[in-house]
């Protein structure tokens, strides 16, 4: 039993199984028949001998026998033995015609089975070849349907791929257009930091000076700030001779007044 692609089975059967089933239904005969016939024949040509020599031994007897010519004694030998000869050959003529017979119709019922065989081997193969015929019908709209589905992908990797070149020269643009701002802007920011620069060096020079001017000032005013300190020490200490004067005044006016 062979199976197909679509899972149905399908009954083979080998040669060599249908040549066992031949040979197991070939008839196996014995040749009775032919043993008969060739028996009988035996038989009869004994019977047909004896019977010739007893009919020649008491029809001439001894002394006749021995006084008859060659030409008289092979006759009559040929009379008794030709005869059981030709009963011996048509026997064993008609066993092997049996034997013929039996065989001819042995090999008519070989080659009937043969035949038989041949058509069940070949409505076999008509069922294994629309077994096959469907599976590759299966097997066409497989692959047609599978076709079908590359093309789609094909058309859908196509318009993918022209809005991808598609991005890519508008992205190629604006990166063009943004090198070139970017380049405008890198001038335009060195312009600005060499103006800045000039600047920054114009400024430096202005607070360095006022940086000299404040330390002229700061160290005009710490000479003002020390003469004044000694100023303000000075009356500071008059100021404390003055306060013990009038803090003693009124204790000598006491003491004047005790007196």
């Amino acid at each position: 039993m062979a199976i197909v692609g679509s899972g149905q089975p399908v009954a083979l059967q080998s040669g060599e199984t249908i040549g066992d089933s031949v040979a197991r239904s070939t008839p196996r005969t014995e040749p009775r028949f032919g043993i008969g016939v060739i028996v009988f024949a035996a038989v009869l040509s004994a019977f047909w001998a004896g019977a010739a020599a007893a009919y020649l031994w008491g029809y001439f007897g001894p002394k006749g026998l021995s006084g008859l010519d060659v030409q008289e004694l092979a006759m009559f030998t040929a009379a008794t033995f030709i005869p059981p000869l030709l009963f011996i050959a048509t026997a064993w003529a008609l066993a092997r015609a049996q034997q013929l017979s039996e065989a001819a119709n042995v090999l008519a019922d070989a080659t009937e089975r043969l035949f038989s065989a041949d058509e069940t081997a070949s409505r076999t193969a008509a069922r294994l070849g629309r077994a096959v015929r469907r599976e590759l019908d299966a097997l066409n709209a497989g692959l047609d349907a599978a076709l079908s589905r590359l093309r789609a992908l094909e058309s859908v990797l196509e318009g993918q791929i022209a809005a991808l070149d598609e991005a890519g020269a508008r992205t190629e643009v604006r990166g063009e257009a943004v090198a070139a701002r970017l380049t405008a802007e890198r001038e335009r920011i060195e312009t600005v930091s060499g103006t800045l620069s000039d600047s920054a060096a114009r400024t430096a020079e202005t607070v360095a000076g006022r940086v000299a001017q404040l330390k002229a000032l700061i160290e005009s005013a710490e000479g003002s700030l020390k003469s004044a300190s000694a100023t303000l020490d000075t009356q500071a200490a008059g100021f404390r001779a003055a306060a013990g004067a009038a803090a003693d005044a009124p204790h000598a006016a006491a003491v004047e007044l005790d007196r």
